[in-house]
């Protein structure tokens, strides 16, 4: 998952990890207010696992945030 320019580097690296096989879903949100926080926890939900990618604050920051959430809500 990844905002602004990152988006575009998550993409590149989904790629390159389908090269070696291995399957990605990436989620660009598009928005961060609101938050589409359904989409991210279906996703997690679905593939058990939650890389966020961010070029911002290592706390308090957007990153934080959605962790924050997904620990929150999250049945994985």
């Amino acid at each position: 998952m990844a905002i602004s320019y990152m988006a575009y580097e998550e993409t590149k690296t989904a790629q390159e990890l389908a090269g070696e096989g291995i399957d990605v879903e990436l989620i660009d949100p598009r928005t961060v207010k609101p938050l589409d926080i359904d989409l991210i926890l279906r996703s997690v939900e679905k593939t058990g696992r939650l890389v966020i990618a961010d070029v911002g604050w290592y706390s308090w920051g957007w990153a934080a945030e959605v962790a924050a959430l997904v620990s929150k809500y999250s049945d994985v």
